[in-house]
């Protein structure tokens, strides 16, 4: 009898077969995504941005690097881009609040820092940037929505789906979504996880409205009404916003109510009566609307009026003696600014600001008035009244030390 061994198949046995060699480590561009693509250029854009005006007064302009406004990249877009050079998938709701910070914090930006008093009115001298910069995050915003969508659950569904405060967030929904009535051949729907997520970089009323849409195609008109109502409610709202400039945030916890139990449903009976398989509707359409009306929103809050370049420019001027702005040196010692222009015969420029002050331990109204010369930018403090009177020099120097010191 003669007996046989084969080494080489002890050996293969016995020595553990290292695979990593056949899995992509490194970051490569032909190996990602369409939506970590979009991620990306969108990433880059918001970078260029930083080179562009952020601030456009036609005489003078200030990118996004002289300003503070390149952290907003950092705020945004950090995370999902170093996740995809580490070739790992990026959890949507993290993306999604970062995003959401960027998105408020530009727009405080264009509100507070970029908007000024004229007249009695507030214009706003926002230059490309902010807006190149906005549009950047709307489409990186939808490449994360996108990449969630190739990832199935890998992002916030396993994760956060199964965690026990969503199971109570939810709670009777799953139950509610098996007794609902609907086609038994699925009918052509848009994504509700998708159209759901669109609450992060829009209003929750886009998202309603498709969650609408997609009700009525299941034969369900009375939720279809319902999410209609989320719609309506949505405009004034926004309309809201718009006119009196309110923080965005104080208003998420209505998107949100409606994310996690009005949305929750219909994405609930979708899985559950057709585990995914129907066919998903083009969002070519529902994006084309939906960035029409962003154009349209923009228009409304008047991010393009027209501006006035000699105030502004006095505004973000500096005097010699300081590196801080005009404009925050007036706010912090004039209560109450408001701030004129006024052309002489002779066509000089003269910018004045009104407030009130401390003299001579009284409240009083003062006007400070400031010469601006366009050819190259020289201004210079013209005249000081206080109470209508005319204050000689050495006052004039004692108020803007005055100013500058309480800065």
């Amino acid at each position: 009898m003669v007996e046989s061994t084969d080494e080489s198949t002890d050996e293969s046995t016995d020595e553990p077969v290292d695979d990593s060699a056949s899995q992509t480590t490194g970051f490569s561009w032909s190996a990602t995504s369409t939506a970590e693509k979009v991620v990306l250029l969108s990433a880059g854009a918001a970078i260029f941005s930083m080179l562009l005006p952020w601030i456009d007064m036609g005489i003078m302009t200030r990118s996004g690097l002289d300003q503070t406004a390149w952290i907003l990249p950092l705020i945004g877009f950090t995370y999902p881009v170093i996740r995809i050079f580490q070739r790992q998938p990026i959890n949507i709701f993290i993306a999604g609040c970062l995003m959401v910070a960027a998105f408020q914090t530009t727009f405080e930006f264009m509100n507070d820092i970029a908007t000024v008093e004229l007249f009695g009115e507030r214009q706003n001298f926002s230059g490309g940037g902010p807006i190149l910069f906005l549009a950047a995050c709307i489409s990186a915003s939808i490449g994360i929505v996108l990449g969630y969508q190739e990832q199935g659950l890998k992002g916030l569904g396993v994760r956060v789906g199964n965690s026990k405060i969503w199971k109570w967030l939810t709670r009777g929904i799953p139950e509610e979504a098996a007794l609902a009535d609907v086609p038994e051949s699925a009918p052509p729907l848009w994504n509700p996880n998708v159209a759901r997520l669109w609450t992060i970089p829009s209003a929750w009323g886009f998202g309603a409205f498709l969650h609408a849409q997609n009700w009525k195609a299941l034969g369900d008109d009375k939720r279809a009404k319902r999410s209609m109502y989320w719609f309506y409610a949505a405009i004034p709202t926004v309309a809201f916003l718009l006119a009196t400039e309110a923080k965005i945030g104080y208003f998420l916890i209505a998107p949100l109510f409606w994310a996690i139990r009005d949305a929750e449903l219909q994405v609930q009976v979708i899985a559950q009566k057709y585990d995914g398989h129907y066919e998903r509707k083009s969002w070519g359409k529902p994006l084309g609307i939906g960035f029409g009306c962003i154009i349209l929103a923009a228009i409304t809050a008047d991010i393009f009026t027209a501006k006035n370049p000699y105030i502004a420019s006095v505004q973000y001027g500096k005097l010699n003696r300081t590196e801080i702005t005009i404009k925050e040196a007036v706010d912090g010692f004039f209560g109450n600014p408001k701030w004129d222009y006024v052309e002489s015969e002779s066509g000089l420029h003269y910018v004045g600001v009104t407030g009130t002050v401390e003299h001579r331990n009284e409240t009083a109204e003062a006007h400070l008035q400031f010469q601006f010369i366009p050819e190259d930018g020289t201004i210079k403090v013209h005249s000081l009244t206080i109470n209508d009177s005319s204050m000689p020099r050495f006052i004039i120097d004692d108020t803007l030390k005055n100013m500058y010191d309480d800065d």
